[in-house]
């Protein structure tokens, strides 16, 4: 084969790899779409219960995080709070509250953290609530 034929054909491979590499680049970042936060949030009626902030980046570390209650307007009138540890144990947070409050955590809240809200006398869940998680694109 002459020198300038050997020259197209590595010039025409070249050309379609490249092309190849162009198209699964332009492809992966056309199907990659911002990650939404997954707040979850459940309560009976008559019951409020956030935790600010509702969504942490999965990069950041843990933080503080204020969680607010209020649940007089459905005739509770304390109440506990819980942290879903591992194997989805409830681990107490706070314990005989008024019906209506807000308190701060530690730094240990992170992405996914999921609190919930007991009557205390009856001890059924009245809301829970798990922090969402953003990407950190």
């Amino acid at each position: 084969m002459s020198s300038w034929r050997q020259t197209a054909s590595l010039v025409v491979a070249g050309i379609a790899g490249i092309s190849i590499i162009v198209f699964a680049v332009v492809f992966v970042f056309s199907t990659l779409r911002p990650q939404s936060p997954q707040i979850t949030s459940t309560s009976v009626p008559g019951v409020s219960f956030v935790v600010d902030p509702p969504t942490l980046r999965v990069c950041d570390p843990p933080t503080i995080a204020k969680v607010s209650w209020n649940a007089a307007n459905a005739s509770i009138e304390r109440v506990d709070i819980f942290v879903l540890g591992e194997n989805a144990r409830e681990k107490l947070f706070l314990a005989w509250r008024e019906s209506v409050g807000s308190a701060n955590t530690e730094a240990w809240v992170g992405p996914g953290t999921v609190f919930v809200l007991r009557d205390n006398d009856s001890k059924k869940q009245l809301a829970k609530f798990s922090v969402g998680s953003q990407s950190c694109n």
